[in-house]
């Protein structure tokens, strides 16, 4: 029995979020973030159009986790909650194999995107 935990790192469960019908298709991720008093979370949808504008979406992951007992602020979980969505997309990324056309980050906290907005002014050069 022991033995045969070694083994454990080669399992694999193969799972379609295509379906066959949509064979020559676009596809682009799609991520949600949001947070609360008592937790935060991402997930991270795939959504694909075939030549016939056939459209598919499936749920690819989520994770949630529960806020800290420690009164942190909503915009702080917030952002928490952006940042495990940008970790998950990085291992969807990794784990996918299908060409992607674009991802979409959607939040609605104004935080988060005056946080992004700010690190993209930060990051671009102006002359």
């Amino acid at each position: 029995m022991k033995s045969s935990l070694n083994k454990i790192s080669r399992l694999r469960f193969p799972r379609c979020v295509l379906p066959i019908e949509l064979n020559d298709c676009t596809s682009e991720l799609h991520h949600f973030c949001d947070a609360s008093e008592v937790a935060f979370g991402a997930c991270i949808y795939i959504r694909t159009i075939n030549q016939d504008r056939k459209v598919h979406v499936a749920l690819l992951a989520s994770k949630a986790r529960v806020a800290p007992i420690r009164g942190i602020t909503i915009p702080r979980l917030e952002v928490s909650a952006a940042v495990e969505t940008t970790k998950l997309d990085a291992v969807v990324r990794r784990e996918l194999d299908i060409l992607l056309l674009r991802s979409n980050f959607w939040s609605d906290s104004t935080t988060v995107l005056a946080y992004i907005q700010d690190l993209r002014s930060k990051l671009c050069c102006t002359h």
